[in-house]
């Protein structure tokens, strides 16, 4: 077909007298090739296998049936424009009636007979120039069908690997989110055992002492040994009750708390949970606000971090607990994103142990995060 031509030849058709084999000697003698046909079908079927231009005389088109020549310049693609010299008589319309063709044919350049090889040779040198430059638009276009056909595959290539480095990276997310978990898991119920059974030290060791005293007939201040019984036992059942809230995505209990009082009421608790090697200062503020917060939570952080300190002091040191009013201004809070500007109530634990790595102060704050050994406790044992 046309559109696979890449031929620089001539096709030759004026079957009149010998200017077809004219022809074709002047352009053999130029340096270009060229070949006869007989007739217009004759010309159709060279015309498929490609050409440069056409040279065709008018008689030979006068009483033909054109309609397959017009149908292949008609479906010529869009980077050809096959160039015709059409070889006329001398005169006007009425010596050259095939000249009404013109338009039809598209591309075509008259030439009057009789002409001078020179003209003849100049109109195929132009024609094939123009022709040439045409097959030159060709390439470029196929390079860029090329291009953007490897375009398109390097994109869809790329989405793919996108789409698969997502999932992947999805997965991996999931993997990871669920080892998080069961981490948080593992270490809460490793240390939930440990924590009942300091609250349970206390309830029986009130019972024993209860029943020791009742043994030798003394019934003097078994109130307090009942009332230190009663409060483990308070506490064991506020674990449960956090571990309730904590499973059903429970929000804190925040309430007006004193917290001197509370941390007064721990102070037995806090003292039986350290070392005799320990020395345990309270230094309470005596115009101390009220502040809000759960006093479950802030309990059992309390203890935990007692219980963290005595730990860091395995030879003995101070622990101070300290309580104090402070304002914290704009100024503060903006590295903080989680505070506000106001007023607070400061509880903090000191001692002079051993101190954290700065690996653990990283994750201090990670729920239930803990260096503790599984079965010792649950570090700071927060939500």
């Amino acid at each position: 077909m046309l559109q696979s031509a890449t031929s620089e030849r001539a096709i030759i058709l004026a079957p009149v007298g010998r200017d077809s084999q004219i022809a074709l000697t002047m352009l053999n003698e130029a340096g270009f090739n060229g070949v006869i046909s007989r007739d217009v079908c004759g010309l159709c079927s060279e015309l498929e296998q490609g050409a440069g231009l056409l040279l065709v005389s008018c008689e030979a088109l006068l009483g033909q049936d054109l309609e397959p020549l017009l149908r292949l310049i008609e479906k010529q693609p869009a980077w050809s424009d096959l160039p015709i010299v059409l070889l006329t008589h001398h005169g006007g319309p009425a010596q050259n009636p095939a000249s009404r063709f013109g338009s039809q044919l598209g591309n075509v350049t008259f030439l009057e007979r009789p002409f001078h090889p020179v003209t003849l040779i100049s109109l195929v040198t132009t024609a094939l120039r123009g022709r040439r430059r045409q097959y030159e638009a060709r390439d470029r276009l196929i390079d860029l069908s090329q291009s953007e056909l490897r375009l398109q595959n390097t994109l869809e290539t790329l989405e793919q690997q996108v789409e698969e480095r997502t999932a992947q990276l999805r997965h991996n997310e999931e993997v990871l989110r669920q080892s998080q978990k069961m981490e948080a898991v593992g270490q809460l119920t490793g240390g939930i055992a440990h924590d009942f059974n300091n609250m349970l030290t206390g309830i029986i060791g009130s019972l024993e002492l209860l029943r020791r005293r009742l043994a030798k007939g003394r019934h003097e201040d078994l109130d307090s040994l009942i009332d230190l019984g009663v409060t483990s036992a308070n506490r064991a059942a506020g674990l449960t009750h956090r571990l309730l809230a904590f499973s059903r995505r429970q929000s804190l209990d925040s309430k007006p708390v004193e917290i001197n009082t509370l941390v007064v009421a721990m102070g037995e608790l806090l003292q039986r949970s350290i070392d005799e090697s320990i020395r345990l200062d309270m230094q309470l503020s005596e115009q101390l606000w009220v502040a809000e917060a759960d006093p479950n939570q802030l309990e059992s952080a309390l203890l935990n971090l007692v219980i963290n300190a005595r730990d860091a002091m395995p030879d003995g040191g101070n622990l101070v607990v300290k309580t104090s009013n402070r304002h914290l201004d704009a100024n503060f809070t903006d590295l903080h994103s989680n505070l506000d500007p106001g007023d607070y109530v400061v509880l903090s634990v000191t001692d002079n142990g051993c101190g954290m790595a700065q690996s653990t102060i990283n994750r201090a704050f990670d729920p239930f995060f803990t260096t503790k050994p599984i079965g010792h406790g649950t570090g700071w044992g927060c939500r």
